[in-house]
């Protein structure tokens, strides 16, 4: 080939500028588009961690509310309340004192002073008066809750054995 000086500088310069764009091509991807890539699934990370603060966050205002319905539902209890006597009462109503055996239960837990608990044994007893009396206990203004329940049939006898243990919240 027959190029003068001007032809082959410009043939240089051409060939030189064509494999810039080349090494450009090349680059971008690798390069600002990998780091722009990396910072869009940063960015959608840290979005979801956001959305799981907010809910964390949702979680414990609802439980914080209901926290606070069950301090004022303590705070409108008597001081004298006592849930041994309580359910004593509670079994004179349902008309099954006769067949219970009840007990303070003492708590072998550490740091369960402010919640005493009471045992109830039933004996000899229908599936409908256990549900009578759970419901006497759990619709009562006073906060008494369930710890532990066990039913199986009484040996021997007609009706069921039932234990319930009791608790509450001194205040």
């Amino acid at each position: 080939m027959n190029l003068d000086r001007r032809e082959k500088a410009g043939l240089f310069f051409g060939g030189v500028a064509f494999l810039l764009v080349l090494a450009l091509l090349a680059y971008i991807p690798a390069g600002p588009r990998k780091d722009y890539e990396r910072s869009r699934r940063e960015v959608a990370r840290k979005r979801h961690e956001l959305q799981l603060t907010r809910d964390a966050r949702d979680e414990e205002r609802i439980r914080l509310r209901s926290q606070e319905a069950l301090k004022q539902r303590l705070q409108g209890r008597s001081p004298s309340f006592d849930l041994y006597a309580f359910l004593d009462k509670a079994l004179a109503e349902s008309r099954l004192k006769d067949r219970a055996r009840i007990d303070n239960v003492t708590s072998r837990r550490r740091g369960n002073e402010n919640q005493p608990a009471v045992k109830v044994s039933l004996e000899g007893v229908s599936l409908g008066e256990v549900v009578k009396f759970l419901h006497r206990v759990h619709d009562h203004k006073d906060l008494v809750v369930m710890r532990e329940m066990w039913i199986r049939p009484a040996s021997g006898e007609k009706g069921l054995l039932c234990s319930v243990t009791f608790a509450t919240l001194k205040v």
